[in-house]
């Protein structure tokens, strides 16, 4: 059995695949206490985005391709603009990629030829934080 002390860890994980080198004093029940070196790895699996789907219909159209906007308010306060065209079912699709947090979504179509301009409600919505895994490599080695 191994206790584990004293433990000091570089609270720096943000590179993929990054290394960190924990500095702890490990106790051998029965012997005297060794200074040794544990390692530990963190590994990144995907880039932390989770894809948004923004999807819709246009109750009615001049004619397919009119062009959809989506307004997403960001969490940071700044907006970002999808543009998107219609189909001729009337419905329209994109997704985006965004980061954990809360946002808040707006479609519009202008004005056409025969049809007002459109808005939809404001619809918010949270990306949550995605998982992670980290794992843990001790390694003994004996004093020359």
């Amino acid at each position: 059995m191994i206790e584990l002390k004293d433990l000091s860890i570089d609270p720096k994980i943000s590179n993929l695949g990054e290394t960190i080198i924990v500095q702890a004093t490990a106790v051998n029940i029965g012997d005297e206490p060794d200074s040794k070196l544990v390692k530990c790895e963190y590994h990144k699996e995907e880039v932390d985005k989770m894809f948004a789907k923004f999807s819709g219909e246009v109750s009615k159209q001049e004619e397919s391709g009119e062009v959809v906007t989506i307004t997403i308010s960001l969490p940071d306060g700044d907006t970002e603009t999808i543009k998107v065209n219609t189909g001729l079912d009337k419905t329209y699709l994109s997704k985006q990629a965004y980061f954990p947090g809360n946002y808040q979504a707006q479609a519009s179509i202008e004005e056409d030829g025969l049809y007002k301009a459109a808005k939809s409600d404001i619809i918010p919505f949270t990306i949550g934080k995605l998982s992670r895994t980290i794992t843990l490599v001790i390694t003994f080695e004996e004093d020359e």
